[in-house]
């Protein structure tokens, strides 16, 4: 049986800090809460583009802010983040880490749902009439007013068979 998963949005205050204006790097940059799971940090991989980990975050953490749909638990304040040089780069320069619960939150997979979701909402709210299924097939069984074999107007026209 396949179970659905469902994911709830927190109302964040844009225009104030969600948090204290210090961030412990120590703890989870996301979360800034201290929990039995383990911290990831991609400063300490082996692989060649250290950055990229923390790049790929810090554009997901803006465009999820620019949507005003920051997922619920995260509660790092985005303006905090930036200390001049740019989020990726503050990250790199503490050694950020975070628990992969947190990342998984704001991944490029729920941040793609996100932008889906808030377009259609925009393009709903932009037309008037939808179109259903309904209201094509109500179209496709009223009789024609021509028939479709003579061309012929009206209801002596049509054809039986």
């Amino acid at each position: 049986m396949a179970t659905e998963k469902t994911f709830r949005v927190s109302s964040v205050e844009y225009d104030k800090p969600t948090k204290s204006n210090n961030i412990d790097w120590a703890n989870c940059i996301l979360c800034q809460e201290i929990i039995d799971e383990k911290l990831i940090c991609p400063f300490d991989s082996k692989r060649l583009n250290v950055g990229a980990g923390y790049q790929s975050l810090a554009d997901n953490i803006k465009k999820f802010h620019a949507l005003r749909l920051m997922p619920e638990g995260i509660n790092v304040c985005i303006e905090n983040l930036d200390e001049g040089s740019g989020i990726a780069q503050s990250f790199i320069d503490h050694k950020a880490c975070w628990h992969k619960s947190c990342n998984l939150k704001l991944n490029r997979t729920k941040l793609n749902r996100a932008e889906k979701r808030t377009s259609r909402e925009s393009i709903d709210e932009a037309t008037t009439s939808k179109k259903t299924r309904h209201s094509f097939s109500v179209q496709s069984t009223s009789k024609p007013s021509v028939c479709f074999f003579c061309n012929k107007n009206g209801q002596e026209a049509l054809h039986e068979s």
